[in-house]
């Protein structure tokens, strides 16, 4: 086979591998290789599977089938589905498009990272956005990613049941910025072999004590009207397991995860000794290698990640083009 030569080699084509080969690509005397394990699609022939919202992370076909290993602390370890399909992982998870708040970036500039104020990042935000809702001085008309907000007719049916009180209520309850910290670490050279995640849950006490104060108002929320009036039972965790140490255990032992793990090589300043990165991608004591993806997002933020990870992929991408 003939050997070829490229400017730039991208492994992985998720959300920030897709933007920085678009990106780069768009200048036609850069040679730009993406590599992606899993297969590619039309836009038009994506299968099912990974169209309907009513399916997340539904099939093992386009997943590396990880899992953690936490059932020594929880009683069972977590799945944690990855996309293994041009995408990545947000061809999988939900379409959800809901940016991190300026609190979150805060946080960053707290950690000495320079560059990525909420008045910097909004007008990228509104670059890559394409919607014809919300106010001008929020929203961007006409960037590549098209953003909508669903009429009714669009709704999934769980969410029209919600809406029309026809189907069954979930209150559903997570920690956001948790205290406890996971860990990933290589299990092999290998790039087929399944890295050990720990994600580590409750091992900050505090974390759970938030958890079980949610259940708490969820139950409280349920058991006032007007909702009272349409529920039915408590499916989980039950009318049976009381408000004590019972409801602490069965959280414990039914936890589940978000499918937006970040920050696993985060960037820092130059200061920072947990920094496995710059502000900008640029691996420390390395020439010639960056990280872009959401690993590199110094702390999880509060909500979703993927619009945030697609705005960091389009930010790094115009600096290196620059």
């Amino acid at each position: 086979m003939m050997k070829q030569a490229f400017d730039v080699i991208i492994v992985g084509a998720g959300s920030a591998g897709a933007v920085l080969a678009a990106r780069l690509s768009a200048d036609a005397r850069r040679r730009v290789l993406l590599l992606e394990a899993g297969p590619n699609f039309a836009p038009n022939s994506y299968p099912t599977v990974l169209t309907d919202a009513n399916v997340v992370a539904g099939s093992p076909t386009f997943d590396w089938k990880y899992h953690t290993e936490d059932a020594a602390r929880l009683g069972h370890d977590v799945p944690v589905p990855r996309g293994r399909v041009v995408g990545g992982s947000s061809a999988v998870n939900g379409t959800v498009a809901i940016r991190a708040r300026p609190a979150d970036f805060a946080r960053w500039a707290k950690r000495g990272i320079e560059g990525w104020s909420w008045e910097t990042v909004l007008a990228a935000y509104k670059a890559l956005e394409n919607t014809p809702t919300g106010d001008d001085a929020w929203h961007g008309r006409r960037g590549p990613l098209p953003i909508r907000q669903r009429t009714a007719e669009q709704n999934t049916p769980a969410m029209r049941a919600f809406v029309e009180t026809g189907g069954a209520i979930v209150l559903a309850c997570a920690v956001v910025l948790p205290k406890s910290v996971g860990q990933l670490r290589l299990s092999s050279r290998d790039p087929r072999a399944a890295p050990h995640i720990h994600y580590n849950f409750f091992d900050d006490p505090v974390d759970l004590d938030r958890l079980v104060e949610a259940v708490r108002l969820s139950r409280k929320i349920g058991r006032t009207a007007p909702l009272s009036d349409l529920v039915d039972h408590e499916m989980a965790p039950g009318s049976a397991v009381g408000d004590g140490e019972a409801l602490r255990a069965n959280i414990v032992a039914n936890v589940g995860a978000y499918l937006h793990p970040t920050s696993t090589v985060p960037m820092g300043a130059a200061t920072d000794p947990t920094a496995v990165v710059d502000a900008w991608g640029k691996v420390r004591g390395l020439r010639a290698l960056r990280v872009v993806d959401a690993s590199i997002l110094p702390e999880i933020p509060s909500v979703p990640t993927n619009v945030t990870t697609i705005m960091v992929a389009e930010r790094i991408a115009a600096k290196l083009s620059a």
